[in-house]
């Protein structure tokens, strides 16, 4: 009887979680580019397009000439991630629907936030040895404001990445509240992205070419990297473009349980195997911001 009481809510928690993985899992989800292919699932390729040229036609008869144009595959192997817990028959006798529900989101929400980060620290590691563009976007100084947002703006424009409406900016909590409080800023015309699912779920602005959003960490450094950062009180934050950045999501969210008769509890094994991947060299179509993490704020 303990195996079949506990049926109902094993169908309920695989069911909810994938539910939940794909309304709020992966907050990044459609801000990157996806694999044209997988090979098996060991790994992931994109393919990458270089620049082409036109070229006059001025007579009659005048023979075509391939451009040559690259196209590059990019590979990567295929990561695998894991959540896994017990939920004792002790526990479950005594969980309200309300209860279970926090346990079905934690779940979710703990694999949605690995594919974030790893992107993220994917992105980091591609501009690590770029100097340039960072020493002219370090804005740790002093609050973010326009004049910061427009720095980034201009040094993402020179990496020569389309200027298409497809670049995206997460931000701290301080960052955000600091670009918000810029005139500039809340007299534009506020624009929502409603084909991203996260953009329906948190506070964003489309300013500048640039879709800019509020990003709130659960654990410190997931997504903005303060060690190495330069010193007590700063962060780092990145600016891409979707081309730039890639999520290879073979298997986004496989659920199996167990019923372990002798301690009295059903495992929860969740995976996800995927990968992300700079698609650039040397970072192309990435920027790395420095910002300040602690400051006080004011109307600019």
């Amino acid at each position: 009887m303990a195996d079949n009481a506990s049926v109902m809510f094993r169908t309920q928690y695989v069911d909810r979680v994938q539910a939940i993985y794909q309304q709020k899992g992966g907050k990044l989800r459609g801000m990157t580019s996806t694999p044209t292919s997988f090979n098996g699932s060991a790994e992931a390729k994109f393919f990458v397009a270089g620049k082409n040229t036109a070229y006059e036609t001025i007579s009659a008869g005048q023979q075509n000439a391939p451009s040559g144009q690259p196209i590059t595959p990019v590979t990567v192997a295929l990561r695998t991630f894991t959540v896994y817990d017990h939920v004792y028959e002790w526990d479950e006798d005594r969980l309200s629907v309300d209860e279970k529900e926090v346990i079905y989101e934690a779940g979710a929400m703990a694999m949605g936030r690995k594919a974030d980060t790893v992107t993220m620290a994917e992105g980091y590691s591609a501009v690590a040895a770029v100097t340039t563009a960072q020493g002219s976007c370090d804005f740790s100084a002093g609050a973010f404001s326009v004049v910061s947002a427009q720095t980034m703006i201009m040094n993402a424009q020179a990496t020569k990445a389309p200027w298409d409406g497809d670049w995206f900016c997460p931000l701290p909590l301080q960052a955000w509240n600091e670009f918000l409080l810029n005139k500039l800023v809340n007299s534009a015309d506020h624009v929502s992205r409603e084909d991203l699912p996260f953009m329906k779920a948190t506070e964003s602005r489309f300013w500048g070419g640039v879709n800019w959003f509020l990003y709130v960490e659960e654990d410190a450094e997931d997504m903005f990297l303060s060690t190495g950062a330069g010193g007590a009180g700063k962060q780092d934050t990145l600016m891409w473009h979707r081309t730039a950045l890639g999520w290879a999501p073979h298997t986004e969210l496989k659920v199996t349980t167990q019923w372990h008769n002798e301690i009295d509890a059903l495992s929860i094994n969740m995976k996800m195997k995927g990968a992300p991947k700079a698609l650039k060299p040397n970072g192309t179509g990435i920027i790395r911001a420095r910002l300040r993490s602690t400051g006080t704020l004011a109307v600019v």
